[in-house]
């Protein structure tokens, strides 16, 4: 399940992921590509705390104290891709179990 960035900010949501015996995943991808991507995909309008960067940026910092909280880290190159991406999680899935 893939959550809204703020979901996991809340305590409650990451006990229910523990609690259920799941594994959590942060895929840390750094700001400024974060905001290149929302840019490519022209959706600055429909997501209301990337319409000004700064706020943006202020509230991904404020963020990644609860992201760190995450089981798995998985750092995010700008050239990363998905299928990258998804091969690492799975290696570590295997190395769980």
């Amino acid at each position: 399940v893939a959550t809204g960035g703020g979901a996991w900010t809340l305590a409650r949501n990451r006990s229910l992921v523990a609690a259920h015996g799941c594994l959590s995943v942060w895929l840390d991808a750094p700001f400024d590509l974060c905001l290149r991507r929302i840019d490519a995909e022209g959706a600055r309008d429909s997501r209301p705390f990337a319409r000004d960067a700064e706020r943006a940026q202020g509230l991904y910092a404020e963020r990644l104290a609860a992201y760190s909280q995450a089981d798995l880290r998985v750092p995010v190159a700008p050239d990363a891709r998905a299928d990258e991406l998804a091969a690492e999680i799975a290696a570590a899935l295997a190395a769980v179990e």
